[in-house]
């Protein structure tokens, strides 16, 4: 669909990187801000690359979010623009229907799908660029139940395997702190109108309210629980609604006390390093906006692309690229130290953000799952 960077004609130190992500729909304003992360890390790594004799170039293919559409997107990456890595799917549904794909081609696939079963499949291609949903789930239900006093929260999730894996751990999470949820609500992918299911919620007069959702759809389940009457101190979302989108939608009076969690704020003091706030300035001159979730996820899985062309001496492939970006090492990155698992899924630590009166956002609670300790 499109392509950036710099091209030579495929030589064998050229970087060829396939983004294949919903660059129409309800989530095409993550996307932009992802890709704009992978950008930048380009730009902040290019100098080492230029050391290396490596040039690089980006090809986009757009999924739309929809199965079929992934797959023949993959399959044109694979076939027809011959990269030597994937990143992408988004949506675990499209991760599943391209993974197979991926491992015929032999083509490491950075998805941020964060369904468990992505990582049970036993698919040699794939490598999870974010946290999975547990990390994400005990993030913000630690903070609404110990520190908000959420006791009975109603589930408000997209029906679909991301969604109801978010809602699972939602109510073993809420139980482990003595916590219920005492309602589940589910809705299908593409849905506009949530009035009877905001309506229902108010009803039901529970102490919190999560949604689990993606993009503008997660955002759209906000608005409508708003005008419902539903005050927003009890109102939290999980990190498929990316702050920048929220505050587009929702006037700052109205998000007084909403959490979301968050994999990047620029407002933590443990991320306040000389590399954080140089992507920070990088990434807002490239995108007109400060980077939340998806703009610092981009950036991170850019580095682990970087990183892995960084240490081939050879010819870079997708064979040589597979083997570099399965290979567990720790490293640094804008969201800290960030872990590869046994099971190749980055464990990144999260924080939950909340909105004041002013309807500005600061890092409140921050949580780093057990297994990246160990």
């Amino acid at each position: 669909m499109s392509a950036c960077g710099t091209d030579s004609g495929n030589s064998a130190r050229e970087l060829r990187i396939g983004i294949l992500w919903p660059v129409s729909g309800a989530s095409a304003a993550i996307t932009a801000d992802f890709v704009a992360g992978v950008e930048t890390a380009l730009a902040d790594y290019k100098e080492q690359l230029d050391d290396r004799g490596i040039s690089t170039k980006v090809i986009i293919e757009d999924d739309q979010g929809t199965p079929s559409v992934a797959i023949s997107g993959f399959q044109k990456l694979a076939n027809k623009d011959q990269v030597d890595v994937v990143v992408g799917p988004l949506n675990s549904n499209n991760c599943l229907a391209v993974l197979p794909v991926a491992d015929r081609a032999g083509i490491a696939t950075i998805v941020t799908g964060t369904a468990p079963s992505l990582a049970e499949g036993g698919w040699k291609t794939f490598v999870r660029g974010t946290s999975p949903n547990r990390v994400q789930v005990n993030t913000l239900v630690e903070y609404a139940v110990n520190d908000g006093g959420w006791k009975n929260i109603v589930v408000i999730h997209q029906e679909t395997e991301y969604g109801d894996d978010l809602r699972d751990n939602t109510i073993t999470a809420a139980k482990e702190r003595g916590a219920e949820v005492v309602e589940t609500i589910a809705y299908a992918p593409g849905t506009t109108n949530f009035l009877s299911i905001a309506t229902k919620t108010k009803n039901r007069n529970p102490d919190g309210v999560i949604v689990a959702g993606l993009g503008g759809e997660s955002v759209s389940v906000i608005k409508q629980l708003l005008d419902a009457g539903v005050a927003s101190s009890k109102i939290g979302a999980y990190g498929g609604t990316d702050a920048n989108v929220v505050e587009e939608v929702i006037p700052a009076k109205d998000r007084d006390g909403m959490l979301l969690i968050s994999g990047f704020t620029d407002k933590a003091a443990e991320l306040q390093t000389d590399d954080a706030k140089a992507f920070v300035a990088d990434y807002q001159a490239r995108r007109g906006h400060k980077p939340q979730l998806y703009g610092a996820i981009g950036y991170v899985q850019g580095q682990m692309i970087i990183n892995a062309a960084l240490g081939i001496d050879g010819e870079i492939d997708k064979k040589s690229m597979l083997d570099a970006l399965t290979t567990r090492k720790p490293f640094q990155s804008v969201l800290g130290e960030v872990v590869l698992a046994d099971s190749n899924e980055l464990l990144v630590p999260l924080w939950v953000q909340k909105y004041d009166k002013a309807g500005e956002a600061s890092p409140v609670h921050f949580y780093v799952d057990p297994a990246a300790k160990s």
